[in-house]
């Protein structure tokens, strides 16, 4: 578990200094894996990754195109699935995200798309350095 201890020591400016995962529920996914299944949370972030990628592509190809339904729809979708993942900050986001996409105020959509873009980076960073100690 000595990955996981790494986790701390990356905040989020964004958060106010909050940590960009939560350690406890990473622990949590760690250990539903056990002994039968220990690679689960390196395949649970490798997924998250992938899928995550893909949607933050299209939010910025949305919002360049002014494509609420489809802003909003990403959001929610990485809003559920990083709360899952211990994201809790980036989860957040997305759903101030979503629920300005849904309500079409354009005047808030831009920055909070800049703010989310910003946090996965972040996010990203982090889980690609777990993945990398899980390997």
């Amino acid at each position: 578990m000595s990955e996981l201890a790494s986790l701390n020591r990356h905040h989020s400016a964004e958060l106010g200094g909050a940590p960009v995962l939560d350690a406890e529920v990473v622990r949590s996914l760690q250990e539903l894996g056990g002994e039968d299944e220990p690679g689960l949370l390196l395949e649970l972030v490798q997924l998250y990754l992938e899928d995550a990628e893909e949607r933050v592509d299209c939010i910025r190809s949305s919002r360049e195109i002014r494509d609420v339904e489809a802003v909003a729809r990403m959001a929610h979708a990485l809003k559920s699935a990083s709360a899952n993942l211990g994201a809790k900050g980036f989860s957040r986001s997305c759903s101030e995200l979503e629920l300005a996409a849904r309500g079409g105020d354009w005047d808030q959509v831009g920055p909070l798309v800049e703010k989310a873009l910003g946090m996965y980076v972040e996010l990203r960073t982090v889980l690609e350095s777990l993945r990398q100690d899980l390997l």
